[in-house]
């Protein structure tokens, strides 16, 4: 059996495709996408064939995902509570900590992250849908670093209904539980609760209630995964295998190109004995497994 491979930062990818994994080419929406492989909670679908949206207002991160997400769309947009418009965005140069919330950057500020405020475009998470979402939604992920609020008071979840709902529920680089600002938006739209995995909570609509139970395990081994890091370790390390065994396996055929080189140029006869019968020797040589 081939292993999944989780690239998400908490493996929330993991317990996603285990409650989703019967869905063929589905859809879901990624609010503070960051990366399109690095913490990704999205690239293990994308790979199995689902396309999605990706909400992420760093423009040089955005880049990434018009690169490497063709089939997705790819939108450099804050996700805001009213109508299009601009806002102040602070970037936190080379991490995934860039925020709406003036007083989360300051917070980062004051811990000597490099932060700069720059003017982002923003909309409504429901108008970013009703242009370019389908009708069915199977997952939908919110990572805005303390603008979870502005996220969700925005989404109309009586006209668009994600199967999931998955949510950074912690204060940026804390453990504080910040779900009680934004959680009712949930509930009060037919959303249950189901599990949280130390760092996101995650919801599952009343009409899809039967996969509550399947999220609500953490990953575990019946999951056959590995993390990024552990995949690229064990391919550098079959690659290495590989062309050692295939170095020894055809030695022999490298010898009888030789040879027949040689004879083709006509300087069979100017090889030392020793030489020829050295090659010949190889040649017959029975192929090591």
């Amino acid at each position: 059996m081939s292993h999944f491979v989780s690239y998400a930062q908490n493996c929330e990818d993991v317990v996603l495709w285990r409650a989703l994994k019967d869905v063929r080419q589905g859809f879901y929406v990624d609010c503070g996408a960051y990366h399109p492989t690095r913490h990704s909670v999205t690239r293990a679908f994308y790979e199995r064939g689902w396309r999605g949206i990706n909400i992420e207002p760093v423009a040089t991160l955005l880049e990434n995902f018009a690169r490497q997400r063709r089939r997705d769309v790819n939108l450099g947009l804050a996700l805001v509570d009213g109508s299009q418009g601009t806002a102040a965005f602070y970037e936190i140069a080379g991490s995934g900590l860039s925020t709406l919330d003036p007083g989360v950057a300051r917070q980062h500020a004051r811990a000597g992250f490099d932060t700069r405020q720059i003017a982002v475009r923003t909309a409504a998470l429901s108008e970013v849908l009703k242009e370019h979402a389908p009708a069915e939604i199977h997952f939908l992920k919110i990572d805005v670093e303390g603008a979870e609020q502005l996220v969700l008071s925005g989404m109309d979840f009586g006209r668009f209904r994600p199967w999931i709902v998955v949510v950074e529920a912690t204060k940026p680089l804390t453990q504080e539980i910040n779900a009680s600002s934004w959680e009712h938006l949930l509930l009060g739209a037919g959303y249950d609760f189901a599990y949280f995995d130390g760092l996101n909570r995650f919801y599952v609509a009343r009409e899809h209630h039967e996969r509550a139970a399947v999220l609500a395990v953490p990953p575990n081994v019946f999951d056959h995964f590995v993390n990024l890091e552990q995949a690229e370790e064990i391919n550098r390390v079959r690659a290495s295998y590989e062309h050692s065994i295939s170095w020894r396996v055809t030695a022999p055929l490298r010898a009888a190109k030789a040879l027949f080189i040689a004879a083709r140029r006509g300087i069979g006869s100017f090889i030392s004995g020793g030489t020829a019968d050295s090659l010949r020797s190889r040649v017959s040589e029975p192929r090591s497994t």
